[in-house]
C-alpha cells in the first residue's frame, strides 16, 4: 500500500521523472554492465525494424533477473 515509506519514496521519485520512460529496480538488483549499451541499441529504430522501442509510450522492457551464487564477479 501507499502507506509504506519505501512506496512513498518510490512514488515521489517517479512523479519527478522528466523523461518518457524510467527504469525501476529493487535495491538488491545489480544490472549487468552490458544492459545500458543494449538498451541504447534497442532504442534505435534500425535495430528493431520499427519506430524504435521507446517511441511507443506504452512500451515496457522486461529485464530478466538471475541469481548468481558463485564466488567470482559475474561481470
Amino acid at each position: 500500500p501507499e502507506s509504506y515509506p519505501v512506496n512513498k519514496l518510490r512514488n515521489m521519485a517517479i512523479s519527478h521523472v522528466k523523461t518518457s520512460h524510467y527504469f525501476l529496480i529493487d535495491i538488491d538488483m545489480w544490472p549487468s554492465t552490458e544492459l545500458y549499451p543494449l538498451i541504447k541499441k534497442m532504442a534505435k529504430p534500425e535495430s528493431t525494424g520499427s519506430r524504435g522501442l521507446f517511441m511507443d509510450p506504452l512500451a515496457a522492457l522486461i529485464v530478466p533477473v538471475f541469481t548468481y551464487e558463485g564466488k567470482e564477479d559475474p561481470n
